[in-house]
């Protein structure tokens, strides 16, 4: 799998920040939501209790 290197955040089901969805899905992770885990937690995304 080939991924650009363009900076378009996603947080991973795992709490990881990965630099865009391509490089998080070559990582294993098979969902993610748009932006940094940090700014995900600070919305009240209350999904991972």
């Amino acid at each position: 799998m080939f991924c650009t290197m363009q900076y378009d955040p996603v947080c991973g089901c795992d709490d990881k920040t990965y630099s865009n969805s391509c490089l998080a899905a070559a990582n294993g992770v098979r969902f993610w939501t748009d932006g940094t885990c940090d700014d995900t937690n600070s919305r009240g995304d209350n999904s991972k209790k």
